[in-house]
């Protein structure tokens, strides 16, 4: 995985995402749910990406977004999988259903979006009243590993002879509440010429690998398993590490 988790809020990166970044989460997410045969509920900020390739390989894959548009392209790609797809647009810490789910996961970072930690804890023990007894979720988090306020990173990524040109930018760090808002830039170059932009000022909160694991704890799950990158060997060492991931058991 190359792009940090921060980019796949941004809708100008969608289609780069969907063919570049998801192999290795999804390999790694039809491993851990393997053995589920009922309902899995897949939630996300903007996107779901991991849905219709779930859909694909026969799981039972419902969907929960915040935004119209997230919900409008995921269906559009499970019609192009010849999929059929239930999603909610619902508020992410808020939503109450009466299904509960074999296995829920939030992929990507979009629990970090939510704006209050408050709130994100609360999304969490959402999650937990939503599973079945013996229910999995699954949760991915990126580590707050920039403090410098109004420190620029850019990138460029090629795809389909296109340019993409990313620029990121901290605007403003709270070390007491452990949140941030990004500058997010990109702008979609082909012949030389701009044909699309988008900015987006994106807040994030940002969670310790430990102090993660013990909220989960906390709220009832049990058997706290941490990945990082994907990988199917459990680990909790930061170094050079994009994404951590966290299992755990109703």
């Amino acid at each position: 995985m190359k792009l940090d988790l921060r980019w796949f809020v941004m809708e100008a990166l969608e289609a780069y995402i969907q063919e570049y970044e998801l192999k290795s989460a999804l390999d790694f997410y039809e491993q851990q749910l393997i053995n589920k045969k009922g309902k899995i509920l897949e939630i996300g900020q903007s996107h779901l990406f991991l849905l219709p390739e779930l859909l694909n390989q026969g799981h039972q894959v419902e969907g929960l977004v915040d935004s119209k548009q997230g919900e409008e392209a995921c269906e559009q790609k499970c019609e192009e999988l010849n999929q059929t797809a239930t999603i909610y647009q619902l508020s992410l810490n808020e939503f109450k259903k009466p299904t509960r789910y074999d296995a829920i996961i939030i992929p990507f970072g979009s629990v970090l979006t939510v704006e209050e930690r408050l709130k994100s804890i609360k999304l969490l023990k959402n999650v937990y009243d939503h599973l079945k007894s013996k229910g999995t979720i699954i949760v991915d988090l990126f580590i707050q590993d920039e403090f410098l306020v109004q420190q620029k990173h850019s990138m460029v990524q090629e795809f389909m002879s296109d340019l993409y040109v990313c620029e990121k930018q901290l605007i403003k760090l709270d070390m007491l509440e452990q949140s941030t808002t990004y500058l997010l830039s990109v702008e979609r170059i082909k012949e030389g010429k701009m044909i699309e932009k988008e900015q987006k000022l994106q807040p994030f909160i940002w969670y310790g690998i430990k102090e993660f694991k013990l909220i989960l704890e906390r709220i009832g799950f049990t058997n706290v398993n941490i990945y990082n990158n994907y990988s199917t060997t459990e680990s909790t060492k930061s170094s050079d590490k994009k994404v951590f991931t966290f299992t755990g058991e109703k």
